[in-house]
């Protein structure tokens, strides 16, 4: 977690007993204020700038009408674009060159440019300060998502917390803690064999499986604990993971993965683009382009850039496969046997990808001939 357990804590039991005690006003008025401190305890010195910016976005959208101008939308692409990529480019800058390391900025790039297409399209029109302020800086997804849209969390503000929900909220918050201060360390001493250089062969195939579960142990924690603490505010946000491991083929994969980020790319940058109903070289291209967004996101390194276009020619590979033999029907479900066939082959499929994430492209390589030679 980013913040530490006893202020998280804290700031849950302040907001929970806002929510509890005071009126809608009131009560989204001193969570504005709660979220304020909190972003100024993770962001640190980089506070003023990341109020900076959120103000000036704000400014930018709250204007232009019913529809927002085009004009607009630009300059918010082009200020998110500005913190989501600067700070990816640091490793290969001169210090004095470096962008300042804003935690969570990728996440807050992605809901404010989101949110300014929708507004340039006119499916959200107006844009009220304290909403758009606890919609943008809502502590329990501030530093680690899921990305957010605007109107299916400003349209909860006015609705009271129950009983069930703050129980519910309480054990998915829990469960996220569990997964990352127990799960997630027992699993990373064994992940960590994938760096080592005089790894055995046993070690590479334990650590892959290790790092496998990790993973998505380590990345659903966070949402675990994002949607447990709204939840406990009567609140439903994105999300993330459903039970992706459990998939049958690589695209399945990919719509219970990181859902929040996959359907985002969706409607603002994959269907803009063309989607898939321009012929396959189009959806080729959209296919590419998207997974190497996801994998840069990660950083701009070169194995983020193998493992996005591993699984570009994954979900090619079951498009054509698909087209070829079910006349393009991928809602097919095989029998038992072929499903867990399926499971097995496409859970591999993504593990063996972990390998490039984990690891330098050179590193990835010589895990993989350990693994089938013995180094």
């Amino acid at each position: 977690m980013t913040l530490t357990t006893v202020s998280f804590a804290f700031l849950i039991v302040a907001t929970l007993l806002v929510r509890l005690l005071l009126t809608s006003k009131e009560r989204w008025t001193a969570l504005a204020v709660i979220n304020l401190l909190m972003l100024m305890v993770v962001a640190g010195r980089l506070a003023p700038l990341a109020i900076a910016l959120i103000l000036v976005a704000w400014l930018l959208m709250r204007q232009g009408g019913a529809k927002m101008q085009r004009w607009r939308l630009v300059a918010v692409i082009v200020l998110g674009l500005i913190f989501l990529i600067g700070p990816k480019l640091n490793p290969h800058l001169e210090s004095e060159r470096q962008f300042p390391m804003l935690i969570g900025a990728s996440y807050l790039a992605f809901c404010l440019i989101g949110l300014a297409v929708d507004r340039t399209r006119g499916h959200v029109t107006k844009v009220g300060f304290v909403d758009f302020w606890n919609w943008i800086s809502f502590f329990p997804s501030f530093t680690a998502g899921p990305i957010r849209r605007y109107m299916p969390f400003v349209e909860q503000l006015s609705t009271s917390t129950r009983l069930q929900d703050i129980w519910w909220g309480a054990t998915r918050l829990l469960i996220g803690i569990f997964k990352r201060l127990v799960l997630v360390s027992m699993l990373t001493p064994t992940a960590n064999f994938l760096n080592e250089t005089g790894a055995s062969t046993w070690q590479c195939w334990l650590g892959m499986y290790a790092y496998t579960l990790k993973i998505y142990l380590d990345f659903s924690a966070y949402t675990d604990i994002a949607l447990g603490a709204a939840g406990m505010l009567g609140l439903k946000i994105e999300e993330n993971f459903n039970w992706p491991y459990l998939a049958t083929n690589i695209s399945t994969f990919w719509k219970r993965w990181h859902m929040s980020l996959t359907g985002w790319l969706r409607d603002y940058l994959f269907i803009p683009l063309g989607g898939s109903r321009a012929g396959w070289p189009r959806t080729a291209l959209n296919t590419v382009v998207i997974m190497v967004v996801i994998g840069l996101w990660h950083g701009l390194a070169w194995h983020y850039l193998a493992w996005g276009l591993y699984h570009a020619a994954g979900l090619l590979i079951y498009r054509a496969y698909t087209d070829l033999f079910r006349g393009g029907d991928r809602g097919i479900r095989p029998g038992l046997w072929r499903r867990l066939g399926a499971g097995l082959f496409t859970f591999h499929f993504v593990a063996f990808g972990w390998l490039l994430f984990a690891c330098d492209v050179q590193q990835a390589w010589r895990v993989v001939v350990t693994m089938f030679t013995g180094g």
